[in-house]
């Protein structure tokens, strides 16, 4: 895994992946970002959510162009800022990369990500990190972006 600071949402080639919740809310961190970037993305997770489908460890995948896909993950089942909880499912983590490996995979792009979970989800980075790095096939490009 490639540690890069700085802005994930300039990145024009791969697969963006973040992380949301399964309610509906889409309202802040890297989701508000993509929402105002990408709105298409936020439209896909609503539709997906309206229908029952954003579930835990769940992927809405949104094509942006022939060389750039947001993934929404679903990898929260709640969401708040209670300090020192706990609200990403690192199973769920798991899932969604494993998908987007398998996505990589096929498109021959990399995956690009913030540190998923670890902010307002509340979980352990170098946990999650270890599930990413064993996730992710070696061959598979993966970049993190932090600011």
């Amino acid at each position: 895994m490639n540690l890069i600071k700085g802005d994930l949402l300039s990145v024009d080639r791969g697969i963006i992946v973040h992380g949301c919740n399964s309610c509906g809310y889409f309202n802040a961190g890297v989701a508000k970002a993509i929402r105002e970037k990408y709105p298409q993305a936020y439209q896909d997770y609503m539709y997906h959510y309206r229908r029952g489908n954003a579930n835990l460890g769940n992927i809405i995948t949104t094509k942006i162009s022939d060389d750039l896909y947001i993934v929404s993950g679903i990898t929260q089942n709640e969401f708040g800022r209670i300090p020192q909880r706990c609200y990403v499912s690192y199973e769920a983590i798991e899932q969604v990369f494993s998908q987007v490996n398998n996505m990589a995979i096929a498109l021959n792009l990399s995956v690009n990500f913030p540190m998923i979970g670890a902010g307002l989800g509340g979980g352990d980075w170098n946990s999650i990190r270890n599930i990413i790095d064993t996730t992710l096939d070696q061959d598979v490009i993966s970049n993190c972006f932090y600011l």
